[in-house]
């Protein structure tokens, strides 16, 4: 005997559900498999409730995105190497790197 799913009411497929949270489609199954956004499964795809959709979408804004740490130091780039630039001709960078004495 083989369980019967519901119906979803209202469908949205998974590339719309990621149009509608301006997010990737592999972001939006990332969030069905953790349990974060309930769906169904359609064949390959799943299918989700369109009410789910805003409810995660709502549930998205008030965590707000992730904030982003500064480097510490500067790296050197391709184009330093190709201008000849060296870091220390740069002027110094607002994040000293941890244990790196400020400049009077």
């Amino acid at each position: 005997m083989s369980a019967t799913l519901a119906p979803v009411k209202d469908p949205v497929t998974t590339k719309a559900a990621a149009a509608m949270l301006d997010v990737s489609r592999s972001a939006v199954l990332k969030a069905i498999k953790k349990r974060r956004l309930p769906a169904e499964p359609f064949g390959r795809d799943y299918q989700i409730e369109r009410e789910e959709v805003e409810r995660y979408r709502q549930e998205r804004k008030l965590t707000g995105p992730r904030k982003r740490r500064p480097i510490p130091f500067a790296y050197p780039m391709a184009g330093d190497i190709a201008t000849g630039k060296r870091i220390a001709d740069r002027p110094p960078s607002p994040n000293p790197a941890p244990g790196e004495a400020e400049a009077p």
